[in-house]
């Protein structure tokens, strides 16, 4: 865990790295619909004369960069010779595609196709991981220009995000409707499940019904 500390006890930036496993994955696959922008409500500490002040909390997950080849719906992966006179080396010769992204990688520098494989994943890696980087970086730039607007908050209908507010002491859930009152519960992570299993619901029966009705 990384954790950069702000004013009045806060934090500006939290990062938590999570090792590949079954549950992580399972964690990863449920938090990755949470990602976006929850609006917060609170009284800051500095605040004297009691205004409620509305802020943003930006939130996204994310594969590491050695995790982001590991699903076989993602990788193809051909082993092909091009009939030069290295027979053994172009026979050991691998091209990766990551289909999302239709981004190719073609190694053939060792006459071992294992060592091969594993360079070409390497390479992939870094790639996908250098985009994902640049596209984050991107759309960070895009919401600190959106929010420096003073009608940003007026013009933008938060359907899909929290809101967390403090002085109610409740938190919603807009995408689902979903309103929990144990905001410390949510703010410790234990009641977080409330939200996601009512908008995986949700999900489902939007699905349900746009394919059925």
């Amino acid at each position: 865990m990384r954790r950069i500390h702000g004013g009045g006890g806060g934090f500006n930036d939290v990062r938590i790295c999570s090792s590949s496993s079954s549950s992580s994955f399972n964690l990863g696959w449920k938090l990755k619909f949470e990602s976006g922008i929850h609006r917060v409500q609170r009284v800051p500490v500095t605040e004297k004369s009691g205004c409620v002040h509305m802020s943003a909390v930006s939130f996204a997950i994310l594969p590491q960069a050695d995790e982001m080849l590991n699903s076989v719906n993602d990788i193809q992966k051909y082993v092909w010779c091009s009939g030069v006179q290295h027979a053994n080396t172009t026979k050991s010769a691998v091209r990766i595609t990551h289909l999302p992204t239709r981004k190719t990688v073609s190694i053939q520098d060792e006459q071992s196709q294992h060592m091969n494989k594993s360079k070409a994943l390497k390479v992939q890696c870094a790639k996908l991981y250098e985009m994902e980087r640049s596209s984050i970086q991107m759309s960070r730039s895009r919401l600190r220009s959106e929010q420096a607007s003073v009608t940003y908050w007026q013009q933008r209908q938060i359907r899909r995000h929290l809101n967390i507010h403090f002085l109610l002491g409740d938190v919603t859930d807009h995408r689902s409707g979903t309103t929990h009152h144990a905001i410390n519960d949510v703010m410790q992570g234990e009641s977080l499940d409330v939200f996601i299993d009512a908008f995986l619901l949700q999900q489902q029966m939007d699905l349900f019904i746009g394919r059925y009705m």
